[in-house]
């Protein structure tokens, strides 16, 4: 019987070690990644500075714009920026009034514009010449309004921009921009404030298609107002 009792208290214990050494297990499995190799920090040991900030910056969304005032007026690439704490990164080359093609050709305008040090990349190659995870950006106002400066576009969207995208590997975000209330700038042929943004909805899905013909799959455009 006194054997009997032994060989229980070993089993015990035994089982006692085992439930331990299986919690460090399941709480080291815990820590390690989706694949497996890479030890995380428990949820119970808070991260240091530089720890926080390292994973910070691997949770960045990074995002390039370019365009024209649409986009800089209340330097909007970087007011994102300030509202993520944080979580965004961006760069931008704009210029006021500039269709895709002559912001090609021109480059950056924000040297009159911005007060800052930082005016952007001096142009759309540069911006797009590093990795990014979104590219956001806008034609002039009036182009997908119009068949002929939507065609011109289309092309540009094409054969120039659309390199640059593959490259870049960034989704295209296409902003459609508004239609004016009134009247300005030439628009009269554009009709009332209705036909103008059906004109610019039809123009930015033609961009779109465009854009999706050309780039992989995975950077499928988007569409955004």
């Amino acid at each position: 019987k006194e054997a009997e009792e032994k060989a229980k208290r070993a089993a015990a214990e035994k089982a006692l070690k085992q439930t331990g050494t299986d919690a460090k297990k399941a709480k080291t499995a815990a820590a390690e990644d989706v694949d497996g190799d890479a030890p995380l920090a428990y949820k119970d040991e808070p991260l240091d500075a530089d720890a926080k900030g390292a994973a910070a910056a691997v949770r960045r969304t990074a995002v390039a714009f370019f365009g024209n005032s649409i986009l800089y007026y209340n330097d909007t690439p970087r007011l994102i920026e300030s509202l993520s704490a944080g979580s965004v990164e961006q760069n931008s080359c704009l210029r006021g009034g500039v269709t895709f093609e002559q912001l090609l050709s021109k480059g950056n305008g924000m040297d009159v514009k911005f007060v800052s040090e930082d005016k952007g990349a001096p142009d759309v190659a540069s911006l797009l010449s590093r990795s990014w995870h979104y590219v956001v950006m806008n034609d002039y106002t009036q182009a997908p309004a119009r068949e002929e400066s939507r065609r011109a576009s289309v092309d540009v969207l094409k054969t120039q921009i659309a390199p640059l995208l593959e490259q870049c590997g960034g989704t295209p975000v296409l902003l459609e921009t508004w239609a004016y209330r009134a009247h300005t700038k030439g628009s009269d042929d554009l009709g009332d404030h209705a036909e103008f943004t059906s004109r610019l909805q039809e123009g930015y899905r033609e961009y779109a298609a465009a854009l999706a013909e050309v780039l992989p799959e995975k950077q499928k455009p988007r569409v955004r107002c």
